[in-house]
């Protein structure tokens, strides 16, 4: 039994979060966020969308704190480009974000950190799925799960620049359909939605 039919195996074997599909009643919401830093992240950039839409929602914020020199050597964002951007507090997206937090399955690659983000600016996270975890499952013998090297993987190409939210949203989401297709050709659909229930993960009751 190689690495793959272990995890697989042992999902198997492990008892349900939820007694049916999520995605018959939520819908995944895939989301991106770059940031200030690694330590006490703030949001300068965030972007999402929504499974079998092409529309993504993106928007740049100016931060509380500074931005980190080496983030901005990540993403290409100087605290300098955001001085007419408003604080994420005093804007309308907020609101509108946690509303969809609250009715939909949140989807992120390393979504822990997302998650740290996300709370960080007063926002409550309800449910999420990491696709990191997800293709630790799948494929354990990769040489590692960053979004960029499953992106060369499947060879997915994408009008947004890498390290930018609007570009690893593309690319999420086109990883995250990759991963079904495969998956779902192997085991069929009932296993896949069994995958996704064992990796979703609640952190509160809506």
């Amino acid at each position: 039994m190689n690495g793959k039919e272990k995890n697989l195996e042992n999902l198997k074997t492990r008892p349900r979060k939820l007694s049916s599909n999520p995605s018959k009643t939520m819908k995944f919401l895939f989301l991106d966020t770059e940031t200030t830093g690694l330590i006490n992240p703030r949001l300068v950039e965030l972007a999402y969308s929504f499974e079998g839409e092409s529309a993504i929602t993106q928007a740049y914020f100016k931060p509380p704190i500074e931005i980190h020199p080496k983030a901005t050597e990540v993403h290409g964002i100087s605290i300098e480009m955001l001085e007419d951007c408003h604080f994420f507090e005093n804007t309308k997206d907020k609101e509108t974000l946690q509303k969809l937090l609250e009715e939909n399955i949140l989807v992120a690659h390393n979504l822990q950190y997302d998650k740290s983000v996300l709370e960080n600016e007063g926002l409550i996270i309800y449910r999420g799925l990491c696709t990191v975890q997800l293709a630790r499952t799948l494929y354990p013998s990769d040489i590692n799960h960053k979004l960029q090297t499953l992106k060369e993987k499947w060879k997915i190409s994408c009008l947004g620049a890498a390290h930018s939210a609007i570009g690893d949203v593309q690319v999420l989401k086109k990883v995250f359909s990759k991963m079904m297709e495969e998956f779902g050709k192997e085991e069929g659909t009932l296993e896949w939605n069994n995958l996704i229930n064992n990796h979703l993960q609640i952190f509160k009751n809506s």
